[in-house]
């Protein structure tokens, strides 16, 4: 998974992500922040 995850990494152009702009960004970090509240969610349900 490591090499998978590097491997497309080091084929980011950086220029086209920062091409794209600031919205899939922000999209990106606000689907992680709530995978994570949900995860901590279902722990604490859980526990």
């Amino acid at each position: 998974m490591t090499m998978a995850l590097a491997s497309i990494g080091l084929k980011t152009s950086f220029n086209e992500v920062k091409g794209l702009g600031l919205k899939p960004m922000l999209s990106a970090i606000i689907i992680d922040i709530s995978v994570v509240i949900v995860s901590f969610v279902v722990l604490y349900l859980m526990f």
